[in-house]
């Protein structure tokens, strides 16, 4: 069953129950924290620890998909992101609250984990507390820089432009997500036979410098300017047309509402100014 048929059989439960549309969406909301609640108080290793095998695992594959489905309903609810632009600083403050909190909690989680089976020695309750800490953490953060995002997006586009640098990462950021899971893996597994002496903050430092540098090094000697690029949607606009003047981007190709609203903006500025 597809994410879409599963949003489309709760809406029809919801209006067979005689739901409004906000009940659905609050049920909806509640049904995925309560699945990434559930699955990762199973199986805490999908977020904290080791948890990889040659055949995908499912509770990584149904944690995971909690926050596709929760983000498609989302993104279907047009007035959905206002709630991040609106309440962004809450979201973030709270978030790096649970997140700090998750974080602790998950350390000391780690090291009472069995050396062999890496199955965690913590009872029930604290798998639930950690749990919910993560998700929570998850989600509020997710929103929280969603807004803070959207805030500072206009600001940017009322400029003839995006700063090339800024536009470059922003093209490169989706090449770096599809490619950096195999090379973090690997170079966990090389760092740990090679230095198993060093201290696992070198180790991080290194994974993430060497990551970055061979996913940004891939995209700009490869993917850039290529089929590719144009067919996933990471085609640069040139400097050409940067330097001309013109601000239509890629994300402006994509979702012509951006720049819809940054003529909005910039009429609601010159007025200003008038």
């Amino acid at each position: 069953m597809s994410w879409s048929s599963t949003a489309g059989a709760l809406a029809r439960l919801g209006s067979a129950l005689r739901w409004d549309s906000c009940r659905v969406r609050r049920v909806q909301s509640v049904g995925v924290l309560v699945a990434g609640i559930a699955v990762l108080s199973i199986a805490p290793q999908v977020v904290f620890g080791f948890q990889h095998g040659f055949l995908p695992v499912p509770s990584k594959w149904i944690y995971s998909g909690t926050y596709f489905l929760g983000g498609a309903w989302i993104a279907a609810q047009n007035q959905g992101w206002r709630i991040c632009d609106q309440h962004a600083g809450r979201f973030a403050i709270g978030g790096m609250i649970c997140g700090i909190a998750a974080v602790l909690m998950g350390q000391w989680a780690i090291e009472t984990a069995d050396p062999i089976s890496l199955v965690f020695g913590i009872g029930w309750l604290p798998r639930l507390v950690l749990a919910s800490l993560t998700v929570i953490s998850a989600w509020s953060l997710s929103f929280g820089i969603i807004g803070c995002s959207n805030r500072v997006a206009p600001l940017l586009s009322v400029r003839r432009g995006v700063p090339e640098m800024i536009a470059y990462l922003a093209a490169a950021g989706f090449w770096v997500y599809l490619v950096h899971h195999p090379l973090v893996a690997l170079l966990h597994l090389d760092l740990k036979l090679l230095l198993p002496g060093v201290s696992p903050e070198i180790k991080w430092a290194l994974t993430l410098m060497t990551t970055l540098g061979l996913s940004l090094g891939s995209y700009h000697a490869f993917i850039r300017g290529s089929r590719l690029a144009a067919t996933i949607g990471l085609e640069l606009e040139s400097s050409q047309k940067a330097a001309a003047g013109v601000g239509e981007t890629d994300l402006d190709r994509v979702n012509p509402e951006r720049t819809n609203n940054r003529e909005t903006v910039t009429a609601g500025s010159l007025r200003r100014v008038a």
